[in-house]
């Protein structure tokens, strides 16, 4: 269970860190990395994307220890 979240954890941070240094423009003929640009730029609109990501990456980095000392 803990190999799944981390792979969540990686997948949801690698995205952030994408998003904020840009790493998807010049991408728009990939339609994957266009359609996550879209929809991070539409949540962007309508708050900052940090005030939900970064509480997002630390649940889940609390979720990935807690599930690793129970033994899951």
């Amino acid at each position: 269970m803990s190999i799944g979240i981390s792979i969540l954890f990686a997948l949801v941070g690698g995205v952030y860190v994408m998003y904020e240094t840009k790493g998807f423009w010049g991408l728009e003929s990939n339609p994957n990395a266009n359609t996550m640009n879209n929809s991070l730029n539409a949540v962007s609109e309508i708050t900052n994307i940090s005030f939900i990501m970064i509480p997002i990456i630390l649940i889940l980095l609390f979720v990935i220890f807690y599930t690793t000392r129970l033994g899951f």
